[in-house]
């Protein structure tokens, strides 16, 4: 499973994404751009080749199940790149027309494809898929009642805590974010060497997660027209929760995947870490020692007794709207993403946690991560955060934004200031990078 990356600067983002192509005022909203596939004859005589742009683990075992499978429809993978940098190669082979016919994208970076026309409509063939995933799934592939991509993994939010520290410290593992602050202290009193988790400013998708979960809509449309809120309420709540533990000194600032991250996570000095369901491979990586010391549970709630959470992560994948095989290439997504072949092969194979409910319910009877030793509710845990996970709607200047956040939140972090202070600066800021590139906004 690919791990989030950090994002690059503003200048880096705006050289590389929006200064390779100008986003068409004509694709103010996804409901306006409605494009289709080149061709829709999957009868042509002859076997047909599909591109396929992607960066999955071990793709190219589960494309020859396929191959083998379907002499007249083969796929070949290409790694150009993956995550922002293959959005980016993406928009420029559009404007040299050398788009493949399938690509792999990040839900928050898909409405950059889509209102650059680059994707096709193909809501056709997931119609009869939509009870196959939860709703909260096909709403980040979903625009103006138009469907762009099928969702393929998700990043449901949980949280892997140290069980042996917390039960040498005497305290029980928090279910809820009051518990979570009052046992910071605790923990942070009883050995300063140690601490409750860490922030990272550098993963703004993280932070959006968890305002997910307190019920933020950053981006919503009124009237054909972009709505920015990132400074709503709850986000704000979010944002002041945080923020009050680092005033305090009761979370570690290490940035994540950093050497000094690594050591306290594999020495017990942080004993929780909030990431999806993929987290626990990153914690074997780092700390194989520890196996059987981890726990994975619930993410904890603001209200005792919920069970919701958000995403941190995940894909899914498109259709090129210029391609001439737009019937085969959507039947291999299909295939990939909801048939229980596709979805064994993405689990054993690719290690990604599907977003198709079948995918999910197989991943429940394999074992539990082996950094988990002993824990055989994992998957159960997973499933039930998959159901309870709610998302937002993503705007087509979700990098930059991103890019602004992770800049805010350092700074704050860096100065001792507040970072809920931060979040109208950021509104502001998307806002006018909205307009700058022609979208309609509500003020």
């Amino acid at each position: 499973m690919k791990t989030p990356r950090k994002r690059r600067t503003v200048a880096a983002h705006r050289k590389g994404l929006v200064a390779a192509a100008t986003l068409t005022a004509a694709a103010l909203l996804m409901s306006g751009c409605s494009a289709d596939g080149g061709d829709t004859d999957s009868s042509e005589s002859g076997p047909v080749t599909l591109n396929y742009w992607t960066w999955m683990t071990n793709i190219e075992d589960v494309v020859d199940v396929w191959n083998k499978e379907h002499p007249d429809i083969q796929v070949a993978v290409d790694r150009l790149a993956e995550g922002d940098d293959l959005v980016t190669r993406i928009v420029t082979a559009a404007k040299a027309g050398n788009l493949p016919d399938m690509m792999q994208v990040e839900y928050q970076s898909l409405p950059i494809l889509i209102s650059n026309e680059i994707v096709a409509d193909i809501s056709d063939t997931t119609a009869p898929l939509v009870d196959d995933m939860a709703q909260s799934a096909w709403d980040q592939v979903s625009f103006g009642g138009a469907t762009y991509a099928i969702p393929g993994d998700i990043g449901p939010l949980m949280m892997y805590v140290r069980a042996d520290r917390f039960e040498e410290l005497g305290l029980d593992v928090p279910t809820t974010w009051e518990q979570f602050a009052a046992e910071a202290k605790e923990i942070h009193d009883a050995d300063p060497a140690s601490y409750v988790s860490s922030f990272d400013a550098t993963y703004p998708g993280w932070f959006a997660g968890l305002s997910q979960q307190a019920g933020a809509q950053w981006w919503s449309t009124e009237d054909d027209s972009w709505v920015v809120d990132i400074d709503d309420a709850p986000t704000t709540k979010v944002a002041g929760y945080w923020g009050d533990l680092l005033s305090q000194g009761l979370l570690s600032t290490s940035p994540t995947y950093s050497a000094e991250w690594n050591s306290a996570m594999a020495g017990g000095n942080i004993l929780a870490w909030i990431a999806p369901v993929w987290g626990a491979g990153v914690i074997e990586g780092i700390a194989p020692d520890t196996a059987g010391d981890w726990r994975a549970v619930a993410l904890p709630q603001w209200s005792e007794g919920d069970e919701v959470t958000g995403y941190w992560g995940g894909s899914s994948s498109a259709v090129a709207a210029s391609s001439t095989h737009s019937a085969q290439a959507e039947e291999f997504l299909t295939w990939l993403y909801t048939d229980p072949e596709g979805l064994k092969e993405l689990v054993d194979v690719a290690g990604l946690y599907p977003a198709a409910i079948a995918g999910q319910e197989y991943a429940s009877t394999t074992s539990s991560p082996a950094i988990l030793e002993g824990q055989t509710d994992f998957w159960q845990l997973a499933g039930t955060a998959a159901a309870n996970a709610q998302g937002f709607q993503w705007a087509p200047n979700v990098n930059f934004t991103f890019s602004t956040m992770q800049d805010a939140f350092s700074t704050a972090i860096e100065q001792g200031t507040s970072l809920a202070d931060t979040l109208a600066g950021i509104q502001d800021s998307s806002r006018s990078d909205l307009e700058e590139q022609g979208y309609p906004v509500v003020e």
